[in-house]
């Protein structure tokens, strides 16, 4: 972590300067900035290494955890989705899945009809989903919680969405210390970042009607107060 991308917030006065940056996920020069940031691990993806890429390995080993990797008629809704390429990430490995991504950005939308013109992509909101109750067997909520203050309402959307399972992807927990707020830069855009504790981040997906099943480990570490990010594994209740 640099210092220079990221300041820790301490009142509520700089937490909520910093939750209004909400929009700044539409702009549309994130998308190709990130495409180029990730080449090395699609890279790897298409030399079959997906598995030696620690977000792709925590994600993949999640999916393992459920059943039924080969029936067509399992669907999966990539809530953050960006550009769609985790749609490559299952397919690669042999999920056969129908996958449906969904972004808060019109310009990943545009962005990823280049890239994945096959996939089906949705414009929509994370805390206020476009879809009805349990309308996708497995929702993925792809690193995008830690963007959004208020959170806890969409765990509670992505739970209603959900029909059998719920999987939160590189979702940032800390083990010893309380819930962290910083401001950082993201592909030089300002934005909000949230780093859960863990106990209330598991009191969170319970209260959204979800039992925790298991996390797969991204990274994690003592330093700043047992940061890691993890990929948890929920069943819906």
């Amino acid at each position: 972590m640099s210092s220079a991308n990221y300041r820790e917030l301490t009142t509520q006065k700089e937490i909520a300067e910093a939750a209004a940056l909400m929009n700044a996920w539409q702009n549309p020069i994130i998308p190709e900035k990130q495409w180029g940031l990730i080449q090395k691990e699609i890279g790897a993806l298409r030399r079959g290494e997906a598995r030696q890429v620690a977000p792709f390995r925590s994600f993949l080993e999640a999916c393992d955890s459920l059943p039924k990797k080969n029936d067509p008629y399992i669907s999966i809704l990539d809530v953050g989705a960006s550009s769609g390429y985790y749609s490559e990430v299952l397919k690669r490995d042999g999920f056969a899945w129908r996958y449906t991504a969904l972004d808060y950005s019109p310009a990943f939308k545009e962005f990823a009809a280049k890239i994945y013109p096959d996939v089906p992509f949705e414009v929509g909101d994370a805390l206020n989903l476009p879809y009805p109750d349990a309308s996708f067997d497995v929702v993925l909520s792809g690193c995008c919680l830690l963007h959004m203050y208020d959170w806890p309402q969409a765990v509670k959307e992505t739970a209603r969405v959900a029909d059998s399972y719920a999987i939160f992807h590189r979702t940032p927990l800390l083990k010893y210390e309380k819930t962290k707020f910083w401001w950082k830069t993201a592909y030089d855009v300002p934005c909000l970042e949230i780093w859960f504790n863990h106990d209330e981040f598991m009191n969170t997906i319970q209260s959204a009607g979800l039992k925790y099943l298991a996390k797969f480990p991204t990274f994690e570490n003592d330093s700043f107060g047992g940061y890691g990010h993890y990929t948890v594994v929920c069943e819906k209740l």
